[in-house]
């Protein structure tokens, strides 16, 4: 019986791994800005190969590439969002270092691949043995396929959801305008933030994926800067909620005691990327991640 993540992974490959059946990619020049928002919506993805018109990949378009896109504008005065060529904006969402494309092989072992997309690439992208793009691993696929061994990881040692916490959550009021908060999503470079009451008790979260999710539910996108300098947070996460089934349980929350392996378990099931560390009183402590998840696998001696 293997005695840390690590070694729970250690014996699989890449093509062990339950990957898309169908590789989801986004087309350059062909498809542009409003093009990819829709696509990442739809298939519900954080992320997309950019391929140009001979099929090479050239790069990542991330949905924290959309959101520094988007508040950028807003902050050099920008009444209406234009729609840009893919190619430009890969990478924008990196203020303070480079994201850099992981490529892997199907053969290539899982521990060394989670160790890579525990960084800042975050998912690595699968070749075939002509070097084509076939597959992606994420994050997300690392927590499903560790949520299988659930039996072998509940027998360890992993930890609490507290001793594996990267960092403390970042709030931002419901009053305040849904531009601010992207902009501090921005700013930061993180993956959400929890909206408090006045009462100080969490609401609910605000991620880069629900401005992608509203892009994609407005007929006339031009006009996201103004909606969002108009709506409050919680207006605007509450009209994404409101139009996407798959966003209804977007806030999923743990006591700081729980388990690693119930985290991992929660993670999976309910497909969210990231889950709230809850103190009394509805007091958010923490954000546990995929990527903390990951890390726990890179690095099985660290505990916070």
């Amino acid at each position: 019986m293997p005695g840390t993540l690590s070694q729970c992974l250690s014996q699989y490959k890449v093509s062990d791994l339950p990957l898309p059946q169908q590789l989801v990619t986004l087309q350059h020049p062909k498809q542009t800005l409003f093009d990819a928002i829709q696509v990442l919506a739809d298939k519900h993805l954080l992320s997309a190969p950019v391929l140009d018109a001979d099929g090479k990949l050239i790069g990542m378009l991330d949905t924290l590439d959309i959101v520094a896109y988007v508040t950028d504008a807003a902050s050099h005065g920008a009444s209406e969002l234009a729609d840009h060529a893919i190619d430009t904006l890969i990478g924008k969402g990196c203020h303070r270092r480079a994201r850099p494309v992981a490529l892997v092989k199907m053969e290539d072992g899982l521990e060394a691949v989670t160790d890579t997309i525990a960084g800042p690439s975050r998912r690595a992208v699968v070749l075939n043995s002509n070097g084509v793009p076939e597959s992606v691993v994420t994050q997300s696929t690392v927590v499903k396929f560790l949520h299988s061994k659930k039996q072998e990881i509940k027998a360890m040692n992993c930890g609490t959801a507290a001793e594996h916490c990267s960092h403390g959550t970042v709030t931002i009021g419901e009053r305040e305008t849904a531009l601010k908060a992207f902009e501090t999503i921005d700013d930061l470079e993180i993956s959400c933030l929890a909206i408090l009451g006045d009462d100080g008790r969490m609401l609910t979260v605000i991620s880069a994926t629900d401005l992608v999710v509203g892009l994609a539910h407005m007929r006339l996108k031009p006009q996201i800067i103004a909606c969002l300098k108009s709506m409050t947070v919680t207006e605007f996460v509450s009209e994404n909620r409101r139009l996407d089934v798959h966003a209804k349980a977007a806030t999923v929350a743990v006591s700081p005691k729980t388990p690693l392996a119930e985290v991992i378990e929660m993670l999976a099931v309910t497909r969210v990327h990231q889950v709230i560390i809850m103190g009394e009183n509805h007091t958010p402590l923490g954000v546990i991640a995929l990527s903390d998840i990951c890390r726990a696998v890179a690095n099985p001696g660290r505990l916070a």
